[in-house]
């Protein structure tokens, strides 16, 4: 063989030899479905889970991905976003970073639920809270309502307040005047034997009555008018229950006439007599009711005597001033709640 046609079939020996290398790399490939395009697809490894893009909208559905970077080139509409592997944010069409907003029916753990108010109490709830307070603290009993249908004093019969809000203001009203009164000065009248019942009834079957005390040696019971001011009727009632605790304790009044006018007589009314009447500082008797009997002359003085403005017949050395200084005496010997060193509420226009 020539020298030329040797090196011509080498040549032929080495294409065919390239021709047949490239033949075998493609089979291999095809067969074994190996992509060499990077636009799409991102090489992982064996043991790396596959990083899904959630769509916006989706974020219900994130699964879990990788902390490898990914590749940021794309292609067919592809977005991978360069953002360090957070699913929850998202790029817009003009690469802006949007964080999508919170699923507004997903409950917030972070704020404290409101706690529900409690109802608003009844006036009939709160007055009778009221009245429980007031019996617990100075020992006494209130009756009102349908609690004091059918009660009868003195041969007149009472009749019935069903409304809440006048009873509510007498209770109230109630609770400020008693508490003028020394601490445990009721209480020490019911040890003493003669516990307290308080009715607030509407009115009576006689037209002008205010209030009745019916004293028993064993208790006593005061029934109020609402119709009327109570605190007034209160106080005036008030009187006849310390008098009669004065008198169980063997202590009288004997000497209470010798204050009034010479031949005066009580049942016979003179409206000259009476400071209501002419205003007078020196008249001997505050009212015309008080001129009826001993017991409600003692009973209206001290119903004055707590009044909150001062009445000129309870000017030093005035009658009615000396009516006054007597009752204020007989108390302080009576009460062991009551001491002569102290001012007590009654006593503050006597000792001014």
């Amino acid at each position: 063989m020539s020298k030329i046609n040797s090196i011509l079939v080498a040549k032929i020996l080495i294409f065919t030899s390239f021709v047949l290398l490239v033949w075998s790399v493609v089979i291999y490939t095809e067969e074994n479905n190996i992509s060499v395009d990077p636009k799409k697809s991102i090489s992982l490894n064996p043991n790396q889970e596959e990083i899904k893009i959630t769509n916006k909208g989706d974020i219900n559905n994130i699964e879990p991905f990788s902390n490898e970077q990914p590749n940021t080139e794309n292609d067919n509409n592809i977005t991978i976003p360069n953002n360090n592997n957070n699913p929850f944010i998202e790029e817009n069409e003009n690469n802006a970073v949007e964080v999508p907003t919170p699923n507004e029916n997903k409950p917030n753990y972070n704020v404290t639920p409101a706690t529900p108010e409690a109802p608003k109490p009844s006036l009939s709830e709160v007055n009778n809270n009221l009245r429980n307070t007031i019996q617990n603290n100075y020992g006494i009993t209130i009756l009102y309502g349908n609690e004091t249908a059918n009660y009868r004093v003195g041969g007149l019969t009472t009749y019935v307040e069903t409304n809440e809000s006048n009873i509510n203001n007498a209770l109230n009203s109630l609770a400020n005047t008693i508490e003028l009164y020394p601490y445990g000065f009721f209480q020490e009248i019911k040890n003493g034997g003669i516990p307290l019942t308080l009715y607030l009834i509407r009115s009576y079957s006689e037209t002008g009555v205010t209030g009745a005390t019916n004293a028993f040696n064993n208790r006593a019971d005061i029934s109020v008018a609402l119709q009327y001011d109570f605190a007034d009727s209160f106080n005036h009632e008030v009187l006849h229950y310390i008098e009669k605790f004065i008198k169980k304790k063997g202590d009288n009044f004997n000497s209470w006439s010798t204050l009034n006018p010479v031949n005066f007589k009580y049942g016979s009314v003179n409206s000259t007599l009476s400071y209501n009447k002419t205003f007078s500082a020196d008249a001997p008797f505050v009212n015309n009711y008080a001129q009826t009997s001993a017991e409600e002359d003692r009973a209206s003085t001290f119903e004055y005597m707590m009044t909150q403005t001062k009445a000129s017949c309870l000017n030093t050395e005035k009658v009615v001033w000396h009516k006054a200084n007597f009752l204020a005496q007989k108390i302080d010997l009576a009460f062991n709640t009551v001491s002569p060193n102290v001012l007590e509420y009654w006593e503050r226009f006597i000792y001014e």
